[in-house]
């Protein structure tokens, strides 16, 4: 799906919703997909790109609506390989909050900061997000690799905490969003006292 045909139903929509139901805009959330990336199927390759685009026309032609999406489904394609699904996901991140992206459902307590990602990562991250360089699939790949020959063995569970995560706009290039999450248990939101996150009631 491209980025108009996403843009074409969420507009279609919400002039539905607000022109005919009288339906407050700022009650409207859009989850244009979030679809995988780096399947190896070309048509894929631009997936991350297309909501990136689609939030930045949502955001400057729907006024008041707000974006939402399964940030996890961009990765699908590297299950098992947490260091790449995780740097893909706060390079995405990183780009759709930009775009005016509101919320999204995403391992928080796993997501590291985008200026923390090594190098080397966040380029190949970058190039499979924006779709700018056909081998970038082949070269994260390669990268998995040497990921699997220095992963240490971790407990089972500790990696599980999803939470649904309201992304706050930060100043644009910083990249050191804030997030609010809705935890699944008291006993998560008391092991992460220090991360910068606070419980919704």
């Amino acid at each position: 799906m491209t980025t108009e045909d996403k843009f074409r139903i969420c507009q279609r929509s919400y002039n539905l919703l607000v022109e005919k139901v009288g339906f407050n805009p700022n009650d409207i959330i859009f989850d244009p997909n979030i679809l995988t990336i780096c399947t190896g199927l070309e048509e894929h390759n631009n997936y991350g790109k297309n909501f990136i685009e689609v939030c930045k026309l949502i955001k400057g032609k729907l006024p008041g609506a707000k974006i939402s999406g399964g940030v996890s489904n961009l990765s699908f394609s590297f299950r098992g390989q947490e260091a790449i699904r995780q740097a893909m996901h706060a390079v995405f991140l990183y780009h759709t909050i930009k775009a005016g992206m509101d919320m999204g459902i995403v391992n928080a307590g796993a997501l590291p900061l985008y200026q923390d990602i090594p190098e080397e990562l966040r380029n190949l991250c970058e190039a499979a997000v924006w779709n700018t360089d056909p081998e970038s699939t082949e070269k994260l790949l390669e990268y998995s690799k040497v990921c699997i020959k220095k992963r240490k063995p971790t407990s089972s569970g500790n990696n599980k905490n999803y939470a649904v995560v309201a992304l706050e706009h930060g100043q644009e290039g910083r990249g050191r969003e804030r997030r609010v999450a809705v935890f699944p248990s008291q006993e998560t939101h008391r092991a992460r006292p220090c991360q910068g996150y606070r419980q919704v009631h």
